[in-house]
Formats: C-alpha cells, structure tokens, sequence
C-alpha cells in the first residue's frame, strides 16, 4: 500500500486503483449460471469479495446456493460474465488454467469427498502434498494437532470406507483448513457431523474468522457468523442481491 507524502508526484488516483485491487479478491460481473439439480440457475449478477469479508447466503433453493459456492469455487463454466482474481480475468477455457486459483479455495461443500484409494491421513496431506511440492504424504505435527481435536488421530491410517461418515467429514474439514487458502468456502455441516465433531468444527472456525479471513457460509444459522457478517447474499427465484451490512 502506497502513502502519499508531502511533494509527492505519483498519482492520486493511480494509488487508489492500486489499493482498491489489493483489497478486492474476487470481482465477478454480469455472470449467469445454467440450473443444476432443482434449482433455478443465477442470472446476470455481479459480487465483489474484498479481503476480510465475511459473507452469509441465503437463499429459497439450497441447489442456487449450492451453484453460488461452486462459481466462488470456479467450478462452474458461466454462460456469460467474467470472473476477476485479484484483477485478472480467469480463463474457463481449460481447467489447467484455473488451477493457480482453485489452490487459493478452501472449499468444504456437502457433496465433497476422499480418495477412496488413500488413507484418511494422505487425503488430508494430499492438498498441500499437491500444491507445495512436498516429497511425503506424511501427517505433519499442525495437522496431528487438528486430529487430536476432532478425535480421528487413531483413523488416519484407515480409508474412508472403514470410518463413520462423521469422521470422512471432520477429515475433509481438516483438509481444506490446511491448505492455506485465502478464501473459505462452507455448507451446513450439521447434519452430516456428530455433535462432538460439530462443536469442534465451529470453534476451529471461530479461530480462523478471528485472524480477518475471507469467508463465504451458506445458510449458517450460527450466531457468531451472523456478528462477523460484513455482507449477505440472497439469492431468490434466480436472482442474487449483495446486501451490505457493515
């Protein structure tokens, strides 16, 4: 960030362009979305994600929330529009192209799964095993840590298929906590979670929101997502509406 001084020549307007774009992460604009499941698809909308909000979606069909999430997540080709990262425009033209910014997403949806293929415990290294080059799919100390909270230290030699469904959600949770993402995408965990998984879901998240992360919820009744909410989606009958609320 620049600061202007007495004498200084540089351009006023030219340094608020520059901290503008450092703020915003993700700018998307006259974008729509075909349906998917029974919903009814998002038509011509724009959002703006800067660094820090937080952001709660409601909405009249889980399955446009749901799509909403997945384009933040840029895994759904728009029919029109244009999706801005840190000012540049993603290219859907092959998935290659969008991997630098899928690294940069954290995304715990209701539809995520493990590689059946791998222990719990390399499904959760595997991300950063990815995305950081590391030789070893072994479970690190900070990621030991994370199990312990969850109780699944003594899964993680185990597939997915030899765990509870609570226990391959607390590992996906884990996951993409890890990975360092600058944006963190969640649905509703509830239901899928035992309420001892659950509770420790919410304070880990808690922690993440109080270091001023980005993050979009849907359909969080939480109280502590609402007081945090620096913005709402409401998205109804197709049509999404960004509403300011700090």
């Amino acid at each position: 960030m620049f600061i202007l001084l007495p004498g200084d020549q540089r351009d006023p307007v030219l340094i608020v362009l520059f901290i503008d774009m450092a703020l915003k992460l993700i700018e998307i604009a006259g974008y729509s979305l075909a349906p998917i499941g029974r919903g009814k698809g998002l038509r011509n909308f724009d959002c703006t994600i800067s660094e820090g909000d937080v952001i709660y979606i409601e909405g009249d069909r889980f399955d446009d929330t749901h799509l909403f999430l997945r384009a933040l997540a840029a895994l759904e080709k728009p029919q029109e529009g244009v999706f801005y990262y840190r000012g540049e425009a993603l290219d859907f033209s092959d998935y290659r192209k969008l991997l630098p910014y899928k690294r940069k997403i954290g995304f715990i949806s209701a539809d995520a799964t493990l590689l059946s293929n791998r222990t719990i415990g390399e499904n959760i290294m595997w991300q950063r095993y990815y995305l950081e080059g590391r030789k070893s799919l072994k479970v690190v100390d900070e990621v030991l840590h994370l199990c312990r909270i969850f109780g699944i230290e003594d899964k993680l030699d185990l597939r997915p298929s030899q765990v509870f469904r609570d226990e391959v959600r607390a590992a996906i949770i884990i996951r993409e906590l890890v990975k360092g993402a600058e944006i963190l995408l969640v649905e509703p965990a509830r239901e899928t979670l035992s309420r001892v998984h659950y509770d420790s879901a919410v304070q880990l998240t808690k922690e993440f929101l109080s270091k001023k992360v980005t993050a979009v919820f849907s359909f969080s009744d939480e109280a502590f997502v609402r007081a945090a909410a620096t913005k709402k989606v409401r998205i109804i009958e197709g049509k999404l509406e960004v509403i300011a609320l700090k």
